[in-house]
């Protein structure tokens, strides 16, 4: 089943991309660290997430747009006031889709780069652990992101960098949330050329 969605979503962007109105805007994967405050709650979090294989079809004139993961995993520990650990988490979640309006999307550097702003809205269910999925388990986002893509070809922009900050519905909880998350490709490159250098 997965298979198939990524050939879908390949075969999808690779026709679109021939379409002057629409930009695709991917990457293989993110990891990410983000902090969840959570509000009338004695405790606050801590995030740590991988997404895979992240595509986006926006269109060129709004520059409104939608972005699907198919696969995101989670580990969220837990603190109290004294910042002891009070719980843990790990988890995937298999339905990852934002809407997002980037009211500044700006080319720089001969369309070589870009660079973007704006509000989004996103959800992340069936949440999976331990071979069980957990129906009553979600993430609904608001809030405002920011991110730098670059060009590969015309229409096609690859994902280096992004973040989040804004509203967050954790299971039913209110939190306000900030999160930074950098390209799985460009980590491992850092990576192995230090290695190398080594």
């Amino acid at each position: 089943m997965r298979k198939n969605i990524f050939w879908f979503l390949l075969f999808l962007s690779c026709n679109l991309s021939a379409l002057e109105d629409f930009d695709i805007k991917w990457n293989i994967g993110n990891i990410g660290l983000g902090i969840n405050n959570f509000q009338n709650e004695n405790y606050h979090g801590n995030e740590v997430f991988v997404d895979l294989l992240n595509i986006g079809i926006q269109h060129n004139y709004t520059r409104i747009g939608l972005e699907y993961s198919p696969a995101k995993y989670w580990s969220w520990e837990y603190f109290n006031e004294n910042n002891n650990k009070i719980f843990e988490k790990q988890c995937w979640s298999f339905i990852n889709l934002n809407l997002y309006w980037n009211t500044f999307d700006i080319k720089f550097f001969d369309e070589k780069w870009n660079f973007y702003f704006g509000p989004f809205t996103g959800i992340n269910y069936m949440y999976v652990s331990k071979f069980n999925i957990n129906w009553n388990d979600y993430i609904y986002s608001a809030g405002l992101r920011i991110g730098l893509a670059m060009n590969f070809n015309e229409n096609i922009y690859y994902n280096i960098l992004g973040g989040e900050i804004g509203y967050r519905n954790f299971d039913g909880k209110n939190t306000f949330y900030f999160c930074i998350k950098v390209d799985l490709l460009i980590i491992s490159i850092i990576f192995f050329s230090s290695l190398l250098n080594d």
